[in-house]
Formats: structure tokens, sequence, C-alpha cells
């Protein structure tokens, strides 16, 4: 195994950014909102880092 498979393999265990944003949505209807700034950054960094 190299270090391309195991970028690949990163990548794939990596929600899309649909995932991600319904996630965040769920998320914060049931926390405080003092939570809505982590899980807002949670969601952008998925974003970052996803390679679409």
């Amino acid at each position: 195994m190299d270090m391309k498979d195991l970028e690949n393999k990163a990548k794939d265990v990596l929600p899309d950014d649909d995932t991600a944003k319904k996630a965040g949505e769920a998320i914060r209807e049931h926390t405080p909102d003092g939570a809505d700034v982590t899980v807002a950054k949670a969601e952008q960094w998925v974003k970052d880092h996803n390679q679409d």
C-alpha cells in the first residue's frame, strides 16, 4: 500500500458536503445556540477537505 492508496482511503472516509450540511442542521436543531459555531466550523472543515 503506497501513500496514494492511503490518501484515497482517507478521502473515502470523509462525508460529502451534502451529508455534512444535513448533519450540521440536525445537530443545530437539538443543541444550545453556543454550539452553532463549532458545528459550522466542522461543516466548513469537511467542505475544505473534500476535493470534488
